[in-house]
C-alpha cells in the first residue's frame, strides 16, 4: 500500500494530460498510488494518459462514463488505499518536490491537513509568449506585501476555530494532502458546478487547525476553455446552491463566525461566478439575484476576501465605474475609443460620449455621425451640453452616475481588465485618485505617467495602500486625463472640473492631488494613447508662448494650487513650462521653420518671466539642450544629458503633460 494516493481526474484535456502526469511521475517523493479516472473524454485525453504512464506501475487508468468533475474524484477516493490523498487537476502541474514537502509537513506536525502556495500559469496569448506565472499564497485577502512564498519556507499553523478563519484559504481540493481516515465517508457533491467549496467546508468542520506552506508548489493553469471557472452558462447560478449547503455544513458545526464568514464567502464567490460571464442580459440576471440572495438572508455585502470595490458597488446597486468621452466627430477615434470600452471586464461602466458643441453642432454631420457609433454599443449615452473639450468633460462630470470616474479621449484605448483593476486599486487603497501607466501609440514601451520617477521614492509609489502626494511628487506627474480615475463625489464635493486653457487637466490633477487624502499608483494595466493628428489637436496646436505664459499664471493664481508654492519652492512653474516648451518645439504645428524660430525667440523673451526657471532648477529628464537653450539656460557640464526625446509621435507627452 502506498503512503499517498493521487487522484486525477481526466476530461477532455488533450493539450494538458501528458504534461500533468509527467509532473507527477517525476516526484521526488516515489511512495504514491496515482488514480487517474478518464471520465469519458472524447479527445484522447484518455490514451494519451495510458501512454504517459504505461510503464509505471503506480498509475492505474480507469475509464468511466462522463458523469462530471465530482463523479470523477469521488470514483477516486473510493480506491484510494493510501494514509494520505492528494488530488491533481489534470491541466496543472507540480512541483517536482511537491510530495515531498507536503507528505513531509504533514508526518512531521501531525496536522490535519497541508495546503500550499499556488503559481498560477496563464495560457500563452495572441503573441504564443505567456506571462510570468502569478504567484499566491493560498488565501485570500492577502496584499502583495504580506506574501510569503519562499523556497523551502517554514509551515505555518492556522487555527480554524473560526469560520471567518476557514473562509480565508481558498476552498480548492487541489494544492492539499488530507488524512485518508479523516475524510472517511465525505464526498463531493455530483451533478453541480464548484463542488470544491462544500468538501472543502465539510473536511474544514471536522478540524480545528491547517499546515500551510509559503512556497508556490502547485502550478495552476488559468484561463483554458473548457475550465469550470470560465463557465459563463447557467450553470453559474449553481453557486447559490452551494452556498446553501455551506449554510448547513455551518450550521451544524459549533465553530464561531458563522454569519460573517457566510457575508464574506458568498460575497467573494458571487463576484467570482459573474467575472465569467460574457452575456449581458445574463450577467445582469446574476448580479441581480446574488445582490437579492445576500441581502435577503442578512448577510453583508463584505470585501474581506480580496474582493474589489466595484463588485460592492454592484451589489449596493450603483454604478462603480463612469468614462466620459468628447467627440468632436472624429469617426475612427470615436470607433476606436468605443470598441475598447465594450471589452471591458466591467462590462457594468457607465459610457457618456459628449459632443464638442463647438466641433460636432446639433444637426451637422459630425453630431449624426457621434449618435450613430454610440448606438452601436451597449452601455454607451450621449449626452449635450459641453462646449470645448474642457466643456463636454464638465458635462460628462455633471451627469455621470459612477462613483469613480475616467476621462478618455477619443482615439485613447484600454485593455480589457483596466477599469475594474483601476478602481479596485483606488477602493482598496481608500484614494481618491487613481494614477495608471502610458503607452504611445503602437509602441510597446511604459511610461509610468511620472515625468521624473526619481523624485517619488520606490516604496511610496509602489504600496498598494497608497500614499499622501507631497507637492514635489505632484509636480512630476504627467497631466494627460486618460491615465487618471478619480472618486466622482471627491470632485464634485470640492467643486472641481477642467478650467479652459492649456494646461486644463494637469491643473485638474495637481488640485485633486492637493486635496486628496491618499492617491495610488496602478502598475497595469496602462491606457493606450492615440497619436493620430485626428486625436491629438492639443499636441499639435500652434499656441505662442504667451498663450502658454497666460495659461500657466492662471493656473498659478488658482487657490486650489497654491500648496505647490510653498512645497516646491516655485519649481513646478518652471517645470511646466521647460515641458510645455519641449512639447510645441516637438509637435506644434508651426508651419515653417521661421515660425517655430520665431516660437524659439519668444521663448527666449518670456523664459525670464516664469518663477523659479533658473540653471540650478529641477527640470524633467527628458528636457535636452535644445530646449535649455532656447529658455536662455545653460547646459549641464560635465554630466551627459539624457538624450533628448527625437522628434517622433511614439514618445509625444501631450497637454505638457
Amino acid at each position: 500500500m502506498a503512503r499517498v494516493s493521487v487522484i486525477v481526474p481526466v476530461y477532455n484535456v488533450a493539450d494538458y494530460v501528458a504534461d500533468s502526469l509527467a509532473s507527477l511521475a517525476g516526484q521526488s517523493f516515489k511512495d504514491f498510488e496515482a488514480i487517474v479516472i478518464d471520465d469519458g473524454s472524447t479527445d484522447g485525453s484518455g490514451a494519451l494518459a495510458r501512454g504517459v504512464v504505461l510503464r509505471d506501475e503506480r498509475f492505474t487508468v480507469i475509464e468511466q462514463e462522463n458523469a462530471g468533475l465530482s463523479a470523477a474524484r469521488n470514483a477516486g477516493l473510493a480506491r484510494a488505499t493510501g494514509d494520505y490523498v492528494c488530488f491533481l487537476d489534470s491541466d496543472d502541474r507540480l512541483a517536482p518536490n511537491y510530495l515531498e514537502r507536503l507528505v513531509g509537513a504533514i508526518e512531521d506536525s501531525g496536522a490535519d491537513w497541508v495546503s500550499c502556495g499556488i503559481a498560477f500559469h496563464s495560457e500563452p496569448g495572441r503573441d504564443g509568449e505567456a506571462e510570468a506565472p502569478i504567484l499566491h499564497t493560498g488565501m485570500h485577502g492577502h496584499l502583495k506585501a504580506d506574501w510569503k512564498l519562499p523556497e523551502g519556507g517554514r509551515p505555518e499553523r492556522h487555527e480554524l476555530t473560526d469560520w471567518r478563519a476557514v473562509v480565508r484559504h481558498y476552498p480548492s481540493a487541489w494544492n492539499k494532502i488530507y488524512r485518508r481516515a479523516l475524510i472517511g465517508d465525505t464526498r463531493f457533491d455530483e451533478g453541480m458546478n464548484y463542488e470544491d467549496h462544500a468538501f472543502f467546508w465539510r473536511y474544514a468542520a471536522k478540524t480545528d487547525h491547517i499546515l500551510r506552506l509559503p512556497e508556490a508548489l502547485y502550478l495552476s493553469t488559468q484561463g483554458r476553455e473548457g475550465q469550470i471557472t470560465r463557465d459563463g452558462s447557467e450553470r453559474v447560478f449553481d453557486q447559490f446552491t452551494v452556498l446553501e449547503r455551506l449554510e448547513g455544513i455551518s450550521a451544524a458545526s459549533d465553530k464561531a463566525g458563522r454569519t460573517e464568514a457566510l457575508s464574506r464567502i458568498a460575497t467573494r464567490l458571487t463576484l467570482e461566478r459573474a467575472e465569467a460571464i460574457k452575456d449581458r442580459a445574463r450577467r445582469a440576471r446574476f448580479v441581480a439575484h446574488a445582490r437579492d440572495w445576500i441581502a435577503s438572508r442578512g448577510y453583508a455585502y463584505d470585501a474581506t476576501l480580496g474582493v474589489p470595490g466595484w463588485w460592492i458597488d454592484l451589489m449596493e446597486g450603483a454604478v462603480p465605474v463612469t468614462v466620459v468621452v468628447p467627440s468632436d466627430g472624429a469617426e475612427n477615434a470615436l470607433r476606436d475609443t468605443l470598441a475598447s470600452l465594450a471589452r471591458q471586464s466591467l462590462v457594468e461602466t457607465e459610457i457618456l460620449v459628449v459632443p464638442d458643441d463647438d466641433q460636432a453642432l446639433p444637426g451637422s454631420q459630425a453630431r449624426r455621425r457621434i449618435y450613430a457609433l454610440a448606438s452601436e454599443r451597449p452601455g454607451v449615452s450621449v449626452i449635450a451640453g459641453g462646449q470645448g473639450v474642457e466643456g463636454a468633460r464638465n458635462r460628462g462630470l455633471e451627469a455621470a452616475r459612477g462613483r469613480a470616474i475616467v476621462f478618455l479621449d477619443a482615439g485613447d484605448t484600454l485593455p480589457p481588465r483596466a477599469l475594474a483593476a483601476w478602481q479596485g486599486a483606488m477602493r482598496a487603497a481608500g484614494a481618491q485618485v487613481a494614477l495608471a501607466q502610458i503607452r504611445m501609440g503602437d509602441a510597446e514601451e511604459l511610461n509610468p505617467g511620472i515625468h521624473d520617477r526619481s523624485a517619488i521614492p520606490e516604496a511610496r509609489l509602489t504600496s498598494e495602500a497608497g500614499f499622501r502626494p507631497r507637492p514635489e511628487e505632484v509636480a512630476v506627474l504627467h497631466g494627460h486625463p486618460s491615465a487618471r480615475m478619480f472618486d466622482t463625489g471627491f470632485l464634485r464635493a470640492n467643486r472641481l472640473g477642467f478650467a479652459p486653457g492649456f494646461y486644463s487637466s494637469t491643473r485638474l490633477l495637481y488640485a485633486a492631488l492637493g486635496k486628496a487624502q491618499r492617491a495610488v499608483w496602478v502598475e497595469k494595466p496602462p491606457v493606450r494613447l492615440a497619436i493620430r493628428p485626428e486625436t491629438r489637436k492639443l499636441w499639435r496646436a500652434p499656441l505662442s508662448p504667451a498663450e502658454i505664459l497666460v495659461a500657466l499664471r492662471e493656473m498659478a493664481a488658482d487657490p486650489d494650487i497654491a500648496y505647490l508654492e510653498t512645497g516646491t519652492g516655485g519649481g513646478w512653474q518652471a517645470r511646466l513650462w521647460a515641458r510645455a516648451v519641449w512639447e510645441k518645439m516637438n509637435f506644434g504645428q508651426y508651419g515653417t521653420e521661421e515660425t517655430h524660430e520665431v516660437f524659439a525667440a519668444e521663448v527666449g523673451e518670456l523664459s525670464t518671466e516664469v518663477p523659479g526657471l533658473t540653471d540650478a532648477v529641477a527640470l524633467d529628464p527628458f528636457i535636452g539642450p535644445r530646449v535649455r537653450i532656447a529658455m536662455g539656460l545653460n547646459v549641464p557640464e560635465p554630466e551627459p544629458e539624457p538624450a533628448e526625446t527625437p522628434v517622433t509621435e511614439t514618445d509625444a507627452e501631450g497637454e505638457a503633460g
